[in-house]
């Protein structure tokens, strides 16, 4: 489907549905000139280092492009999670995340390990 088609049936969707926030596009880049020129960088532009969901709030409550970086980042669970970064030994024993996200540490560790 070309990119045209995707502008018209968001135009559609916007024009009955009237959401409260933009649209949210996600992309992994491989390479820094990837990166729109039009794009924000968080370190660059607001001289401080985001959370990736403080980012894509960002970005859907403004309509602006972001671009995040591992230097643009500060949540390191989400390094993790996109690639970015090897989890630290303290993650793997699933202490970072039970009992806040997970109620069980042996759920927890088994979910860190995987």
């Amino acid at each position: 489907m070309s990119l045209e088609k995707y502008h018209k049936m968001g135009e559609i969707l916007d024009r009955f549905l009237r959401p409260n926030t933009f649209p949210v596009a996600y992309k992994l880049i491989k390479d820094e000139s990837e990166i729109p020129q039009k794009a924000l960088r968080p370190l660059k532009n607001y001289k401080t280092r985001l959370l990736i969901c403080q980012c894509l709030h960002l970005t859907k409550t403004t309509g602006r492009t972001h671009a995040l970086l591992t230097e643009d980042n500060y949540c390191l669970e989400g390094s993790c999670a996109h690639g970015w970064a090897e989890k630290p030994p303290y993650m793997l024993d699933g202490t970072a995340i039970y009992p806040r996200l997970v109620p069980d540490l042996e759920i927890a560790k088994k979910f860190e390990q995987d």
